[in-house]
């Protein structure tokens, strides 16, 4: 599991509990620690679980005012030896920096939360929240959970998946009045990468799409879909394509597509860039692969995730690659 604590503050967390006695002099000026000041009101959450995916959430108090805070978390043979006790597994030096996430700088909250697949799989473990000031630290209390199978990303398409991998997975709705044509699988007959194509515009042909290309899958814990699209258009004067990315728990059809959640709506433009002499000119913008977070309610449930191609269009949309983690 990644640590992401700083080795002076997990220094600093240990000679909590095994300072000795100050000197007479050293004590004139540094503060005395007052163990009944230590943190209060530290919470740790029940761990959600989806194979060896697992987020991790805690509270705190007053957390701009602590020296650090985080979550603590080892196998759970570790915390068995000292007899669940996790400060006790501190004093005697069983856990090492690698067991700790500070959250210090990251989550600027009094909840926070952290997500990791690197555990093992089909093994137990212990974790808790912690918070650290100047007079001791505070952990929560144990919560055990157990992981599953090694971790794998739900699906993850790309130009080097044949039409089976994408039709496997994937189905084409249109919406659109006459004329139409729905999104379908083209390959490049010299480098045979494919995509999943929307045209507006083919030779002589003009079409007017509301095209949707969707995707059903069992969702698991803090997933995220990522997704590579792009306009036909070369030239920035036709670089207009509008589309959406939707969620819904039911099956995405003609009848109830208005009731899916709209994730992104993004409409394709052209740069402006001021030349040397102050004109202006159009351009062609970067286009990369997109990331988004999807919503917690989905969690634990099949859903349909949707790419609609609609309302702005030029030449057409393709779609190169999709990913849902």
């Amino acid at each position: 599991m990644k640590s992401l604590l700083k080795m002076a503050a997990f220094a600093a967390l240990i000679a909590t509990f095994a300072a000795c006695d100050e000197s007479p002099v050293k004590s004139d000026y540094d503060p005395v620690a007052d163990p009944t000041q230590a943190p209060q009101g530290v919470l740790t959450y029940d761990a959600d679980v989806y194979q060896t995916k697992v987020r991790l959430s805690g509270k705190v108090s007053d957390y701009a005012n602590l020296v650090d805070y985080g979550f603590i978390c080892c196998i759970d043979t570790v915390l068995d030896q000292v007899g669940g006790d996790f400060r006790e597994a501190l004093i005697n030096g069983a856990l090492s920096k690698q067991h700790i996430v500070s959250m210090k700088g990251v989550a600027d909250a009094d909840e926070f939360i952290f997500v990791s697949d690197e555990y093992d799989a089909n093994a137990e473990y212990y974790y808790t929240t912690y918070a650290q000031n100047y007079n001791g630290i505070t952990c929560g209390d144990p919560v055990l959970f157990e992981t599953g199978a090694l971790y794998k990303g739900v699906y993850n398409l790309s130009a080097s998946s044949s039409e089976a991998d994408w039709e496997e997975i994937s189905y084409v709705m249109a919406l659109g009045e006459d004329p139409v044509r729905p999104f379908e699988f083209v390959q490049d007959g010299m480098t045979k990468a494919g995509s999943f194509v929307s045209y507006a515009k083919a030779g002589p042909n003009k079409y007017k799409p509301d095209n949707w290309l969707v995707f059903k899958s069992d969702l698991g814990v803090a997933m995220q879909f990522s997704y590579l699209v792009k306009p036909l258009a070369t030239k920035a004067t036709s670089f207009h394509e509008r589309y959406q990315i939707l969620i819904s728990k039911d099956s995405i059809t003609a009848d109830n597509y208005a009731a899916a959640e709209i994730l992104v709506d993004y409409t394709f433009v052209p740069d402006t860039v001021i030349n040397e002499d102050g004109s202006e000119s159009l351009v062609v913008p970067e286009v990369g692969v997109e990331v988004i977070d999807i919503p917690q309610e989905y969690e634990y449930s099949k859903a349909w995730i949707a790419i609609r191609h609609f309302d702005t269009y030029t030449q057409g949309l393709s779609v190169n690659a999709v990913k849902l983690y």
